[in-house]
């Protein structure tokens, strides 16, 4: 993460804070030569990767419909995460762009608590997947994590709405959270058309997905899965 206060932007800090990691990154191991940046702000000039909005909302525990109880959310960690990894790998086909960790990051990741997944499964089968990451943000004074993505593989709305809710559970026990942020990319678009567009939202944000090195048309948000 990189968070430059307000009253230092006017300095360029973070441009050049910028240029320095991709330098030495560039000059550690060649191979690397293009990058990957997220902001919440446009850069004028330049054509992002992505453009879509994150939207902010109190999170309330719902009743879960006992026709549902044949599944069971489950929480990915570094015991199990070659399930979750197979799981992705076999649906990349549902999405243009597929953008991952390297495994040693992700399950640094998931150890730290910086990022959470949660997969619901039937007859051991998984028919979604939604990921949460903590990003210390705060609203109100209180820890909103963020929705980043989800996988709908099962055509049954109302399940992949149902494994978001109690995922949305886990979360609210985990992080004490009380607010989440969902990101109107990937699979999510079900989410907000379904249950977020009919919530009045305390606040909504634009996000920005930029390549380092490397020119592209913008790809639509829910045509894109990324894992960062």
């Amino acid at each position: 993460f990189l968070c430059t206060k307000k009253n230092k932007k006017k300095r360029d800090i973070t441009f050049e804070l910028i240029q320095t990691h991709i330098y030495r990154q560039i000059h550690t191991n060649s191979k690397f030569m293009v990058f990957c940046f997220k902001k919440n702000q446009e850069i004028p000039g330049i054509i992002p990767l992505l453009e879509y909005k994150s939207y902010g909302f109190k999170l309330h525990t719902n009743k879960i419909n006992s026709a549902y109880s044949q599944y069971q959310i489950i929480e990915i960690n570094n015991h199990n995460i070659q399930f979750f990894l197979a799981t992705v790998k076999e649906n990349k086909s549902k999405f243009i762009l597929t953008l991952t960790p390297h495994l040693s990051n992700l399950c640094e990741l998931l150890q730290t608590n910086n990022i959470s997944i949660y997969q619901l499964q039937h007859a051991k089968q998984t028919v979604s997947i939604y990921i949460f990451k903590n990003s210390g943000n705060k609203y109100k004074n209180e820890n909103c994590i963020e929705c980043i993505g989800s996988v709908k593989l099962i055509e049954n709305m109302d399940v992949f709405l149902c494994g978001f809710q109690l995922a949305c559970e886990k979360i609210k026990e985990k992080y004490n959270s009380q607010y989440l942020q969902l990101d109107h990319i990937s699979d999510n678009y079900h989410i907000y058309d379904n249950i977020i567009k009919n919530i009045k939202s305390v606040f909504v944000q634009n996000r920005y997905f930029y390549l380092y090195n490397y020119n592209i048309e913008t790809i639509k948000a829910k045509d894109s899965f990324i894992l960062l």
